[in-house]
């Protein structure tokens, strides 16, 4: 991953309206002009428990004080959700008419070239607990932790398309990508029970689990382990337009998409149990070298475990988004919209934004939202569309950045575009 300065860098987008990520077909649209040139970045981390006073410890590698650790606890249901998205690059869009003389629509060519990253994670409750707590709390029970589910996904994306206005106030927009596949790793856990025995002699695990992981020693940025293609498609209608800015319905479906890893790629697969006796031990985070070294690894590995190494698929966490933008005077506009992400431990993303026009080019906007990778977040943006520059820039996440002892989101997104 790229150092954060790098990111930051990147802070200004194209003027678009964003869910939970700032990438959307929108960007390509030049309006009147010949040609856009832009770059565009976000990072998007939030998480329905886990605090951001505990992940920044925890990435850290600081001390977690019970004090940080019961923070996030006391936000957690049983199962418990956390994202990461880490996107930059740079785009251009051409308006063919423009070329072509006449011109009784819009029709743009574009091209992007981008360097992606996605995380998502699901966590039962319990599990955490036994992770960073202990088991001595569950002491003569056992306990069902099972559903843990983890997936890492770094690419790099070529990507071209159209889009199409066709006068009559209706958009229409459609890209092809290449994927050149960086990094993968999955943990999937459906099932998982842990027994410690009143006395600590006995620790108990049954499980079923697969791990998958691309080839993890041809590291290095921009390294090919495998390739792909996805598709964006997006389509936009307005209607009352009775104002300079036109009230519209869009929708929108991002990522469809696949990547094949290369043939040095791993996958584990295991069902079975282990059990543990003679030994006293007051707690797992306690159990000492000297022991794990009398446990061979490698055995129980090769017993109860399918190993392979070979080529495997996997699909991208795909997104389909609505939006309605609605202007309610010359000041005042709503943006009402949700999304959802397939296969990415995620739930309907919801949003309303009020829009304030400070002139006729530069609005602000307040955001509250609900689901995704969080819960209640609160958000502001600032766009300015001046005569040849547009800039972006915003957050999802005020309370994450306010509060961070207490709230598990930071988000910072936007871009800069060139029109000629």
């Amino acid at each position: 991953m790229k150092p954060f300065t790098l990111y930051f860098a990147l802070l200004f987008a194209a003027p678009v309206v964003v869910a939970q990520s700032a990438y959307t077909l929108q960007a390509y649209d030049s309006d009147s002009s010949k040609i856009v040139v832009g770059v565009s970045g976000e990072i998007q981390y939030n998480s329905s428990a886990i605090t951001n006073e505990f992940a920044k410890t925890f990435y850290q590698g600081d001390y977690l004080t019970n004090e940080i650790k019961q923070s996030s606890l006391g936000r957690m249901t049983n199962f418990n959700r956390l994202g990461l998205d880490v996107n930059y690059g740079v785009y251009t869009s051409l308006r063919l008419g423009k070329f072509l003389g006449r011109n009784p629509y819009r029709l743009n060519w574009f091209i992007g070239i981008y360097d992606r990253s996605h995380t998502n994670l699901s966590i039962p409750k319990s599990l955490f607990e036994l992770i960073f707590e202990g088991n001595k709390q569950f002491a003569g029970q056992a306990i069902g932790i099972g559903g843990f589910n983890f997936n890492l996904y770094q690419y790099q994306q070529v990507q071209t398309g159209l889009l199409y206005d066709n006068g009559l106030g209706q958009v229409f927009a459609i890209s092809a990508s290449y994927l050149n596949g960086n990094k993968y790793i999955s943990y999937d856990v459906p099932q998982l029970s842990f027994y410690t025995s009143e006395i600590g002699d006995e620790i108990a695990v049954d499980w079923e689990l697969q791990y998958k992981q691309s080839d993890l020693e041809n590291s290095g940025y921009a390294t090919s382990n495998g390739s792909g293609f996805s598709t964006d498609l997006m389509y936009q209608f307005s209607y009352d337009s009775s104002t300079e800015i036109d009230n519209y319905f869009k929708i929108e479906l991002n990522d469809l998409g696949f990547i094949t890893w290369s043939s040095n790629s791993k996958t584990i697969t295991s069902s079975d149990s282990i059990s543990y006796n003679g030994y006293y031990i007051k707690d797992v985070q306690e159990i000492s070298d000297s022991i794990i070294r009398n446990l061979s690894t490698d055995s129980i590995i090769d017993s109860y475990s399918y190993s392979n190494t070979g080529k495997f698929t996997t699909y991208l966490p795909a997104r389909i988004s609505i939006n309605i933008y609605q202007q309610h005077s010359e000041k005042l506009a709503m943006n009402l919209g949700m999304s959802y992400r397939i296969n990415a431990n995620y739930t309907p993303y919801l949003f309303f934004e009020e829009h304030f026009y400070i002139t006729s080019s530069i609005d602000i906007a307040g955001r509250l939202s609900y689901g995704g990778y969080s819960k209640l977040s609160y958000g502001i943006n600032i766009r300015a569309k001046l005569k040849t520059i547009a800039l972006f820039l915003g957050t999802n996440n005020i309370e994450g950045l306010m509060a961070p002892t207490n709230f598990g989101g930071f988000s910072v997104f936007g871009g800069l575009n060139i029109r000629m």
